[in-house]
């Protein structure tokens, strides 16, 4: 890569303005400066409007070196800033995907509050009525499947109190085919016919 572009005014085949465009085009803020001894002030104006950073007149060049280091510095101090710039967007997206997380979470905590709510009520009632169902009563396997189904159920809303940062977490060993046995019907209705347990 190229840190400066020194170029005379007239080039054979290739004139300065059309050199800058090319630059321009490939390289976007390298500096650029023409140094010509036929150069006329109209012609200098011009090519400093099409981003030219500095022209010199060949009669001058004692001014070329301080040219070079304050375009290169320059330079250096945009490509700082672009960095400095670039790293702020990053950091502002990154805010906002994580405000967009604790607003998800707050949602989901809230939701799953409200809904083990409900889940106490269906496990208080369904305990009550197979403690005073008999034990040979032919619907008493369908409210403790009530009661196992409330069971699992809170057992998510936890997960989403977890998510959501409203629950402490408990790390603990599970038995991963009692775990999966628990959810099966749930797992047969999400993946697809593809997958096989």
């Amino acid at each position: 890569t190229w840190d400066i572009v020194i170029s005379d005014h007239s080039l054979p085949q290739l004139c300065a303005p059309d050199a800058l465009r090319v630059v321009r085009e490939r390289a976007g803020d390298l500096p650029f400066i023409i140094v010509s001894g036929s150069i006329g002030e109209h012609q200098a104006v011009a090519v400093m409007r099409a981003g030219a950073n500095d022209y010199l007149l060949k009669g001058q060049l004692a001014r070329l070196t301080p040219a070079v280091e304050r375009e290169l510095a320059e330079t250096a101090q945009r490509r700082r800033r672009a960095e400095t710039e670039d790293a702020l967007r990053r950091t502002e997206d990154q805010l906002r995907q994580a405000q967009k997380m604790e607003a998800i979470g707050r949602l989901a905590g809230g939701i799953a509050h409200d809904f083990n709510n409900l889940l106490t009520a269906i496990l208080g009632y369904s305990e009550l009525v197979l403690s005073s169902m008999p034990s040979d009563a032919p619907c008493r396997a369908d409210i403790a499947e009530i009661k196992d189904a409330g069971q699992r159920a809170a057992s998510l809303t936890g997960q989403l109190l977890a998510f959501s940062r409203q629950q402490v977490l408990e790390p603990r060993v599970v038995h991963l085919n009692e775990t999966i046995g628990s959810v099966e019907k749930l797992l047969r209705r999400v993946i697809g016919e593809d997958i096989e347990i």
